[in-house]
């Protein structure tokens, strides 16, 4: 009967809601730590690539405004960071 109990228990409590990720919120810091910690960052921005870095940026800050979980806000972020094509960000 316990057993039957527990099990009725566990199965009813399948919805788990988490923290909302506020995705925005979380580029714009990576975004401002990196452009004024990373090394490479004047190396990679240049004013020829200037146009193509701001563009994509405005693209990915657009998208993380709708963005609502973890695992695709941590994609978008990821995305963000292969730009620079520095393994070691």
């Amino acid at each position: 009967m316990k057993a039957i109990l527990l099990l009725l228990l566990l199965l009813c409590n399948t919805v788990l809601y988490a923290q909302e990720c506020d995705c925005r919120k979380k580029f714009d810091s990576v975004h401002v730590y990196l452009s004024k910690n990373y090394v490479g960052f004047i190396d990679k921005v240049t004013p020829a690539t200037q146009h193509a870095y701001t563009s994509m940026l405005a693209k990915l800050r657009l998208q993380a405004a709708s963005v609502k979980g973890a695992t695709h806000c941590m994609l978008l972020i990821d995305r963000y960071l292969r730009y620079f094509k520095d393994h070691h960000l």
